[in-house]
């Protein structure tokens, strides 16, 4: 058996562990979660987790994969594990779409949202009509920081919470580019604040 086999085999035994290991940790923490079947490749293995709902009723879905890279000199110099680059993906898909005649304006208030929260994801893709948050976490050690994720999913559900109305309010017409700037622009920092607190201490008690 060559190096290179030993080396895959030995990261996609750690990429399923380890994803079971998150999948384990959430359901302890009351969160609604499901992890693709063990006989999936691990290096393609999801897990997928209810964020709750938006005010419509509908269901956050965060999608949760691994994204192996190929060796590069750089990762092997700095000893990463099984010397690869390993990056933590996470994406959650809006429950609505766009009008076509709204994308222009939609993708200019993304690009506005994104520039004035602190860890931008808002996103478009035009092709798929699909609307997202992702983000992508470089992962350089084996260990799983739960307290970071638990922050990282409360996280990325404020920012869904306060935002996404605005989002679908503009891809449907309901509100004009203009009008939604000087929303923005009026917002106070203190208030976003207080609503970003508030909200993220209630999912910490009630995370689904």
């Amino acid at each position: 058996m060559s190096k290179e086999i030993e080396e895959n085999g030995e990261q996609s035994e750690w990429l399923a562990k380890s994803l079971d290991c998150i999948h384990t940790f959430l359901k302890e923490h009351k969160f609604t979660t499901l992890l693709t079947p063990v006989e999936e490749p691990p290096k393609s293995q999801f897990l997928m987790i209810s964020l709750g709902e938006d005010l419509k009723n509908r269901e956050y879905v965060l999608q949760l994969n691994y994204i192996p890279l190929p060796t590069s000199e750089v990762a092997e110099e700095r000893a990463y594990p099984f010397g690869k680059n390993i990056y933590l993906q996470f994406v959650v898909n809006l429950p609505f779409q766009s009008k076509k005649k709204y994308e222009t304006d939609l993708i200019k208030i993304i690009a506005q949202l994104n520039a004035s929260i602190e860890l931008p994801g808002l996103g478009y893709n035009e092709v798929l009509n699909q609307l997202y948050f992702r983000y992508v976490y470089f992962f350089y050690d084996e260990k799983i920081h739960k307290k970071w994720l638990l922050s990282l999913f409360v996280y990325i559900r404020t920012i869904l919470d306060l935002f996404s109305g605005w989002i679908e309010d503009i891809s449907e017409g309901k509100v004009t580019l203009e009008e939604m700037t000087e929303k923005w622009k009026n917002l106070d920092p203190q208030v976003l604040a207080q609503q970003i607190t508030a909200i993220s201490s209630d999912l910490l008690t009630h995370p689904t």
